[in-house]
């Protein structure tokens, strides 16, 4: 395999900034005419589409491995990316043949994926650091007369309501086209199909296994191109984040904190998220403290965005508020310190002690967590079996990914194989898949074993008669 095309510093800095980059495929013409005919005669939302669409179409991995592709994925998600198996076939159809209901197009309305595929929201709050990616591929040449997605650059750090369909931009492109956007941005539909063909763009998702500890694209110099915007905060934050920098302090005085408390509290939404990651870049941890304890969702939603940029200095804080907390405070605590990630690592033991909670909306919180916080230590906890094996389905998906991204450091806990084994037949979606990820990422013999037999009896073949070819012409 060719070695991938990495991204510049210009390149990432574009798509921590804005969003999303877009690269352009180097296979031929005939290619993606080939994928446009698989494509076709599919169901965009039907047991012969939408997550079985590699089993159908199995040459989509030849674009997905193309050099600029692999390239661009490992700058943005590190080398030890994973292909989500979550992926969808968006298909907007000729509008005077057009007899898809509103629900599969959308409207075009502005919207972000369900967080069902990421990470649940705690008080409308997602995690700004880039954990989940989508792509988006174009196998026919797509005008704006063909109505193509339509993307709010920017966006993925904002709450919807700071949202404008005004805002929205086309993104058209010749066959081949691919774009890799933040799984927080918003999109939609640009407009109808005024041709008379379908337009076709395939969805794949993709996800960060580790935290970064260095850069992994083709980086030349750390200094990021400053703006006088108000997401300013936000973008240098995540710049550092890349990097795998701590995250970097400024100085405080109790003037301009008293400013950027006022704007954490106003009806900008922009400015009071910038405003958080200020006051955590200057140590303020009271306001911040204060704001994460009101009853208003959306303030709350806003000031927990202050304690990643805090760093390890907000886990003791953090950990305050559970003397005697309900589980939604849990919950909340527990979501934080997933974000700051593993320089909270002191906050393991809780995060683990939480993994035995009545209440299992907070084991699922720790068990995610702890996927992502422990990356600072050298094995796994013994919870992690109990929670692959846990009464609720949720909490097994998040274990599920949690022994993912453990990976190697899990594989000595007795009775993980088995346990993952079990839930390659759970009926919920992600806990399968997951699953699967993980006895991959385990390295044992039992495990990858276990993992190959059940694809193979699982595999999708797309001929429906045997030997027979498929309905329409396999031959390029």
């Amino acid at each position: 395999m060719s070695d991938p095309i990495l991204l510049t510093d210009e390149a990432m800095q574009h798509f921590i900034r804005e969003g999303y980059v877009i690269v352009q495929s180097a296979l031929p013409k005939s290619y993606h005419d080939a994928m446009y005919a698989r494509l076709e005669p599919l169901e965009e939302d039907g047991l012969v589409g939408h997550n079985n669409l590699l089993p159908m179409v199995p040459e989509l991995r030849e674009l997905l491995d193309e050099p600029v592709v692999r390239g661009a994925l490992l700058s943005i998600l590190g080398p030890d990316y994973y292909l989500h198996f979550h992926r969808h076939d968006h298909v907007n159809p000729p509008e005077k043949v057009r007899t898809m209901t509103a629900w599969h197009l959308g409207d075009g309305r502005l919207h972000k994926d369900g967080e069902r595929h990421a990470h649940h929201m705690v008080d409308g709050r997602r995690h700004h650091a880039t954990r989940f990616v989508m792509l988006f591929y174009y196998p026919q040449d797509t005008t704006l007369e063909m109505g193509p997605m339509g993307i709010v650059p920017r966006s993925q750090y904002l709450l919807r309501s700071a949202l404008d369909e005004d805002d929205k931009i086309p993104l058209s492109g010749d066959a081949g086209t691919v774009m890799i956007v933040h799984f927080d941005i918003a999109h939609g539909r640009f407009g109808a199909n005024r041709t008379d063909i379908p337009r076709h763009m395939v969805k794949f998702l993709y996800t960060r296994n580790l935290d970064p500890t260095s850069p992994s694209w083709d980086h030349r110099t750390p200094d990021w191109t400053a703006t006088a915007d108000s997401q300013e905060p936000i973008w240098q934050y995540i710049w550092n984040w890349h990097l795998g920098a701590a995250p970097r302090r400024a100085h405080r005085s109790d003037q301009n904190t008293d400013g950027l408390v006022e704007r954490l509290r106003g009806a900008n939404v922009a400015e009071a998220i910038g405003a958080a990651y200020t006051l955590g870049n200057l140590g303020a941890v009271d306001p911040l403290l204060e704001a994460l304890t009101s009853s208003d969702v959306d303030l709350r939603c806003v000031a927990g965005y202050g304690f990643p940029p805090l760093g390890a200095e907000s886990v003791a804080p953090l950990l305050g508020l559970l003397d005697g907390a309900g589980p939604e405070r849990c919950v909340q605590v527990a979501d934080i310190l997933g974000d700051i990630g593993p320089r909270a690592v002191d906050a393991l033991p809780v995060l683990t002690q939480f993994c035995h909670h009545d209440a299992p909306v907070v084991r699922h919180y720790a068990i995610e967590s702890i996927g992502i916080v422990g990356q600072a230590g050298s094995g796994a906890p013994e919870e992690l079996v109990d929670a692959l094996r846990d009464d609720d389905a949720i909490v097994r998906h998040y274990a599920a990914l949690t022994a993912a991204r453990f990976g190697t450091r899990a594989a000595a806990l007795p009775g993980i194989v088995d346990a993952l084994k079990d839930n390659l037949y759970h009926d919920h979606h992600h806990v399968r898949g997951w699953s699967i990820e993980a006895l991959q990422r385990l390295g044992t013999v039992d495990g990858l074993d276990a993992a190959l037999k059940y694809l193979m009896a699982t595999r999708w073949d797309y001929a429906h008669t045997s030997g027979e070819p498929w309905h329409y012409d396999q031959r390029r």
